[in-house]
């Protein structure tokens, strides 16, 4: 529910109910305002960091605020995609001998954590979680459609 819902449910109990209701319908509303403040704060460390490195990172309330660079053909790249191309492109072996005293869990854990960083936004979507559900979503279609044509899906179940 959002914090102005739950202001107005508070108000209008407010009329009608015990003081325990009250004070446990406030206790809610009070939650829900401290979220949308801690995501307004998160947003605005974002802002001045973008603002700091020349404006190149976008904050595009439309996409929830989730940090991206915008492509010449004016489409969205998230900060976490780059980051996992960079993943792709970085020598660990290096990584490692410049930093001795860690190991490869380390800094995959170091990644990954930047990734998810750059992941955050205003709506709470977790694009790991929709890109899941994409992929699972089009195995499906691609299954059905392999088997609408005979025997090849068993290619995609590993079937013999």
């Amino acid at each position: 529910m959002t914090p102005q819902a739950e202001l107005e449910k508070l108000t209008i109990s407010s009329s009608t109910g015990s003081m325990t209701s009250h004070l446990r319908d406030l206790t809610t509303a009070a939650k829900a305002f401290s979220e949308v403040t801690d995501r307004a704060s998160t947003i605005r460390q974002f802002m001045e960091c973008s603002i700091a490195t020349g404006e190149h990172v976008q904050l595009l309330p439309a996409m929830g605020y989730m940090p991206a660079l915008i492509g010449s053909d004016n489409e969205p790249v998230f900060l976490y995609q780059l980051i996992e191309m960079l993943e792709g492109y970085l020598d660990i072996d290096s990584l490692l001998e410049e930093f001795p005293t860690l190991n490869f869990s380390q800094i995959a854990g170091a990644l990954s954590f930047i990734r998810k960083i750059a992941q955050i936004n205003s709506r709470l979507v977790d694009p790991d979680e929709l890109e899941e559900q994409f992929d699972a979503e089009f195995m499906n279609d691609l299954r059905q459609a392999f088997e609408e044509r005979g025997n090849v899906a068993r290619v995609l179940t590993h079937a013999d």
